[in-house]
């Protein structure tokens, strides 16, 4: 078990506190627990915040520390911690100050290179490689804004979705007339000619 899960195991149900969105709102089937832990020797304490999430139709999830080891999946929960010694922050804005720094910095950069190349350099010259990263950033940064003008439903998708559920959705009606036509031309008809062949006989 992580070290953590003795905190745990000492929470009453009174200990824990509903977890609260960014507007003050309560989320369903998710509480917060701060409580004090030392590492090892180390005399001086700092504030741990275990949050817990209800599982729901996963109960039977099995989590070793070597699939997850920020997790511990026990009694219906699945749990984390976070260790932190911002004392000022109650435990939802910490959470969710935790949460966006992996999501605006940790998937962006994901994102740059999965989605635009950053991951992989064209050749072995400092100054051209530098220039593709740079346009590789251009690209993403001129992407990131266009995103900011997308309907909610899609703007929290990545470029390659993006990629498939407008751009191609907008090539694929433009060229099916022309190769609808191109089709009917080479049809075959009953005499075995094509059918532009037989116009005009």
């Amino acid at each position: 078990m992580q070290p953590y899960g003795a905190q745990i195991d000492a929470a009453s149900d009174s200990d824990w506190q509903p977890l609260l969105d960014k507007q003050g709102e309560a989320i369903d089937g998710q509480d917060t627990y701060r409580t004090s832990f030392c590492i090892g020797d180390y005399k001086k304490a700092f504030s741990l915040i275990i949050q817990r999430k209800a599982l729901k139709g996963q109960i039977n999830l099995a989590l070793s520390p070597q699939d997850n080891p920020e997790a511990i999946n026990q009694g219906g929960y699945i749990y984390r911690a976070i260790a932190t010694n911002r004392d000022k922050m109650s435990d939802s804005q910490l959470i969710h100050w935790y949460n966006q720094r992996g999501e605006d910095s940790e998937n962006r950069i994901k994102e740059l290179k999965l989605d635009f190349g950053g991951d992989t350099l064209p050749c072995s010259d400092f100054n051209a490689n530098a220039l593709y990263f740079l346009i590789s950033s251009l690209s993403f940064n001129l992407f990131a804004l266009m995103r900011q003008l997308l309907p909610e439903e899609l703007a929290q998708h990545r470029a390659v979705t993006l990629r498939w559920r407008l751009y191609a959705i907008a090539a694929s009606g433009q060229n099916r007339p022309a190769a609808m036509g191109k089709a009917q031309e080479r049809t075959p008809n009953a005499t075995g000619t094509s059918a532009s062949s037989t116009e005009g006989v």
